[in-house]
């Protein structure tokens, strides 16, 4: 925009249809939806490249703040910085159908736990937080450098979707184990390392089967 360093804003109960196009090299934010009755719908949009801002902070491809909604359709989010997408705050509901969330580089990011924020090191590809609601259809989340999906007091779907190669957990839960929906869902947890757990979180992580179809996600409790 010239001005924040972010390639598209939806801001103050705007409502916004993006048919294709690419958002790319931008800092601090690829694209934002922020506000009272605010929404974003998108199809077969390019998000890449969104490096951090000149203070360090985010590099999100998409950030949804509560309370608005995006709805994201056939459209890649790649090499972006910290995550690929993040929604935060009560209210805020984002819908991903047939999208792929790839290669998300890592960095300093903060993260609302009640009591304050936190800085940890992200690299995720998918990120819920503080009461905001996640869903993904029939989408691809590989090769991010933290998590494939990190769940934080939100909540959320997914189902019909491949989860592989992330350098850490394909899914990670804290705070909100029974209300992220993902097994006999159809999905493949494939090929996702392991790594220090988060604290009072859970993990999902599942291995082939020789000779067979993936194996259903298993569930460890982390101390």
């Amino acid at each position: 925009d010239g001005l924040f360093g972010i390639g598209l804003l939806v801001d103050e109960g705007a409502s916004a249809s993006v048919g294709g196009g690419g958002l790319e090299s931008n800092h601090e934010l690829g694209a934002a939806a922020r506000g009272d009755e605010t929404k974003l719908a998108s199809g077969g949009l390019i998000v890449s490249d969104t490096r951090l801002g000149e203070q360090g902070g985010n590099g999100f491809g998409l950030y949804v703040l509560g309370p608005a909604v995006a709805e994201i359709d056939r459209s890649l989010f790649r090499n972006n910085s910290t995550a690929g997408l993040v929604a935060s705050e009560a209210g805020a509901v984002l819908s991903l159908s047939g999208c792929a969330v790839l290669e998300t580089r890592g960095g300093a990011g903060q993260i609302d736990k009640g009591r304050g924020k936190e800085t940890q090191v992200f690299g995720d590809g998918v990120v819920a937080e503080a009461g905001a609601s996640v869903e993904m259809y029939q989408s691809l989340v590989a090769d991010n450098e933290r998590c494939g999906a990190y769940y934080y007091d939100g909540s959320g779907l997914i189902s019909e979707s491949v989860v592989a190669g992330n350098l850490h957990y394909g899914l990670a839960m804290e705070n909100c184990e029974q209300s992220v929906t993902y097994a006999e869902s159809h999905n493949f947890f494939l090929g996702n390392g392991s790594a220090l757990p988060f604290r009072g979180a859970q993990e999902i992580t599942a291995s082939p089967k020789v000779g067979g179809p993936p194996s259903e996600p298993s569930v460890k409790d982390m101390p």
